[in-house]
């Protein structure tokens, strides 16, 4: 994950990329998370949902 100083230079990092094709943005994601795993500080909230089983 990258950090940048100020919002400037964040937002001209955006702007490379956007102009990046779909298969370069993936090479990218592979580089420092080949397994695709989420990033994200906190975990995904579950629903409890009800499952049937038809036997």
């Amino acid at each position: 994950m990258a950090h940048f100083d100020n919002k400037e230079q964040a937002e001209a990092q955006r702007k490379q990329l956007q102009q990046f094709t779909r298969m370069q943005r993936e090479k990218l994601i592979r580089l420092k998370n080949p397994n695709w795993l989420t990033l994200n500080a906190t975990p995904f909230k579950t629903v409890d949902k009800k499952v049937v089983v038809y036997a």
